[in-house]
């Protein structure tokens, strides 16, 4: 079996991904080997794992929290799983690809709630849930800016979508050279290391994951809670600036891989 692809380079992944890639790569010949297991099973599996790590916050039984966090980052790996899975098996489709990026969404409501219900719960201020409607609502406010700006640029620009995918070839080439040449200097080394990590502050998908299955480790939900919001109010308003101060007087920077 040849080596699997990464869906995506690092560069444009999320920061958790570093650490998700390499698990499911490690769990690929295992899966492989399995002919009823597919893509989209895989996919649907990893939702539920997420899904019941999440509620997991909040239902108390023994070690809820260590289960809580094993089943989200679990479920968090499977989600990079399924498209190794798909491109090793050269069966990525549409569907696939549509059911990954929504369940991924929803994953990120399901976690919110579960996270304020818990802290809630521990600690019976309603701020709580106010909280982790804040978190789950600016993360997808971060979305609609993006979506915004892209159709703004589609609608003054018609090639956009094609000058931006060959730009983002440009920058997975610039990159993979970077690394290539990261043990020349130390200087490249700090570089590269600095391209990797910067992504964390993003907090994505992966972070709000693996943030909260941290805190859940020791204990501290509210931890959790309270940066999760404020970093999700904090991005949204920069990305906000951002792309406008982008749209008004520097449309061209748009041509880089957009994150939300």
């Amino acid at each position: 079996m040849s080596k699997p692809t990464v869906v995506k380079p690092l560069i444009t992944s999320n920061w958790g991904d570093q650490f998700g890639y390499p698990a499911a790569r490690a769990l690929l010949p295992l899966v492989t080997r399995f002919p009823l297991i597919t893509p989209n099973k895989v996919t649907i599996v990893s939702f539920l794992l997420f899904a019941f790590g999440s509620v997991s916050l909040f239902l108390e039984y023994p070690y809820h929290l260590i289960v809580a966090a094993f089943l989200i980052v679990a479920g968090y790996v499977g989600d990079d799983l399924d498209g190794q899975l798909a491109r090793t098996r050269g069966l990525s489709s549409a569907l696939g690809d549509y059911l990954d990026k929504t369940l991924d969404v929803l994953k990120i409501y399901i976690i919110a709630a579960s996270l304020g219900y818990a802290v809630y719960l521990e600690s019976l201020n309603a701020l709580a849930i106010f909280l982790a409607f804040t978190a789950c609502f600016f993360f997808n406010y971060r979305y609609y800016i993006k979506l915004e700006t892209m159709f703004s640029r589609i609608n003054a620009d018609p090639e956009y979508l094609a000058k931006s995918s060959e730009k983002r070839a440009e920058v997975h080439a610039d990159f993979a050279a970077k690394e290539a040449r990261a043990g020349e200097s130390l200087k490249n080394r700090l570089e590269v290391l600095w391209i990797k990590n910067r992504m964390f502050f993003a907090v994505d998908e992966a972070e709000f994951a693996l943030i909260i299955a941290f805190f859940a480790l020791i204990g501290r939900l509210d931890i959790a809670l309270l940066a999760i919001a404020l970093a999700q109010v904090c991005i949204a308003f920069l990305r906000l600036y951002q792309r406008g101060s982008q749209l008004h007087s520097r449309p061209g920077e748009l041509h880089l891989p957009l994150r939300k």
